[in-house]
């Protein structure tokens, strides 16, 4: 645990903000319905993972559920509509600012 704390303490200071926070300018918010079960929302999340072009040391996603929605942020992502439209796991329904909604139903790949 000590080896840790210089590390983020020289972050801390460094200005740099925090590394696990995702930048909001750069990030897109997936919003998924249809999802079975837990394999299949580890293989959308590798999927929309994998169609991140915008390739960076600093790529980071995070995945929730919420109600029947998985919700998956990606980033750095600077198109949005261009990430919407390389999504082939599901249909994309609509896309709002930063957030995508797609219902993979009966669209599987």
């Amino acid at each position: 645990m000590r080896n840790l704390v210089v590390p983020v303490l020289l972050i801390a200071l460094s200005g740099c903000g925090n590394p696990f926070e995702l930048d909001p300018a750069t990030t897109v918010i997936l919003k998924v319905t249809g999802v079975e079960d837990d394999a299949e929302k580890e293989r959308i999340r590798e999927k929309a993972v994998e169609l991140v072009v915008e390739k960076s040391t600093w790529q980071k996603n995070q995945m929730s559920q919420h109600a029947e929605t998985l919700m998956i942020k990606l980033s750095p992502i600077n198109d949005v509509q261009g990430f919407a439209d390389r999504i082939t796991f599901g249909d994309v329904t609509a896309v709002d600012a930063n957030i995508i909604h797609v219902n993979v139903g009966d669209n599987q790949e």
